[in-house]
């Protein structure tokens, strides 16, 4: 396999050249996927083994339910590998002690169709396919996210736009239509501005009632945090990113984009639902540090912290109404689903990072109790 220059050679992703036109490694966004196709094989004793330790380490720190976003085809952050994504999800679902929300990445919202024919979709047993997610753009990390202008630290970009904004369009409004929830990964202020746009456009030409969300939501402006919250989107962010990004955070957006950055104070103040979730697995599952990181940021925007109540909300009350199961989880109240979580303190009148997970019940079913607890 070999890719000519220029630098991008398939729309939404590039390799990185050095001065002397060799390739330096460093391989950028979708121009990822044809070389993750050459990865070997999973067996399946491989992705039961993956499933039964990770599950485990979810119950140490008290999580009860999950959203779990699959590919369908070479598209996504798997690439090749994560052709077949779907289907291993399908076998390994049942095994699994939470309550599933599974989120298809795929061009072709019919793939909802199909997959609901597998154990994804089993409302009664816990399980639901109800949602598509598309991405926008890349990440702060790779410098892939898309800016209105050029990284502070990497002023040769912007960053990039990964999926056409016509295409965008179409996927979402077929969403929609059927039904289901769009997650729209956008991570730059342009990207997400985009969102908006498109998001705008969708509702005035179908207007009803919508679990919408952007995933992300990293980098925003003031007019685009206000146009979320006019059309009723929920932000699912993650905080525990305040923790891996530290180092090179406030340099790579600089100092007059660093207060629109996880601006989760200013989300809350516009009436945005503000979800939490883990991005896992490229950042930690540990739920009480990422409650941390939103209370406790006193280097990286201080102004945007928010309350430990607030915080907590993000990851109970909020995340179940958009993953719409508020009527089942998500609070402690007669008639709901007995999923708990027991804890060493209270997180809200605590640090979070001091605070131990001593048991999670499910269902009304132990399934972690720490040693002591």
């Amino acid at each position: 396999m070999g890719f000519d220059r220029p630098d991008t050679i398939v729309e939404g992703g590039a390799v990185e050249f050095d001065a002397s036109g060799v390739a330096t490694g460093l391989v950028r966004e979708r121009a990822v996927e044809p070389l993750l196709g050459l990865l070997g094989d999973v067996t399946m004793d491989d992705l039961e083994a993956g499933a039964a330790s990770w599950s485990e380490r979810l119950l140490r720190q008290g999580v009860t339910a999950i959203s779990a976003m699959c590919q369908t085809t070479a598209e996504g952050p798997s690439g090749g590998a994560g052709t077949f994504e779907a289907v291993g999800w399908s076998a390994l679902v049942d095994r699994l002690p939470f309550d599933v929300q599974t989120i298809l990445i795929t061009p072709d919202v019919g793939d909802v169709d199909v997959y609901r024919d597998t154990p994804l979709h089993r409302p009664g047993a816990g399980r639901r396919l109800d949602a598509v997610k598309l991405f926008l753009d890349g990440t702060l990390g790779g410098c892939t996210a898309c800016m209105h202008l050029p990284f502070s630290d990497h002023p040769h970009t912007s960053g990039l736009a990964t999926l056409d904004p016509d295409e965008a369009y179409r996927r979402l409004e077929a969403t929609h239509l059927a039904g289901l929830s769009a997650c729209v990964h956008a991570i730059g202020d342009a990207a997400n501005a985009r969102a908006a746009e498109l998001f705008g456009r969708l509702l005035a030409a179908h207007p009803g009632a919508h679990r919408h969300r952007v995933e992300h939501a990293s980098v925003l402006d003031e007019a685009t945090i206000q146009r979320i919250a006019e059309l009723g989107l929920t932000a699912v962010v993650q905080p525990i990113n305040l923790h891996s990004e530290a180092h090179w955070l406030a340099d790579r957006v600089g100092a007059q984009r660093l207060s629109g950055t996880y601006a989760f104070r200013s989300l809350l103040e516009a009436g945005v639902r503000l979800a939490g979730s883990s991005d896992a697995p490229i950042e930690s599952t540990d739920v009480l540090a990422a409650l941390d990181a939103a209370v406790h940021r006193p280097t990286l925007a201080a102004d945007q912290a928010i309350s430990g109540l607030d915080a907590l909300r993000m990851y109970t009350t909020a995340a179940s109404a958009v993953r719409g199961t508020e009527g089942r989880l998500g609070s402690l109240a007669v008639g709901l689903q007995a999923d708990l979580v027991v804890l060493s303190a209270d997180p809200t009148a605590v640090r979070p990072a001091e605070v131990h997970v001593q048991r999670t019940v499910i269902g009304g079913i132990d399934h972690f109790v720490a040693q002591g607890a």
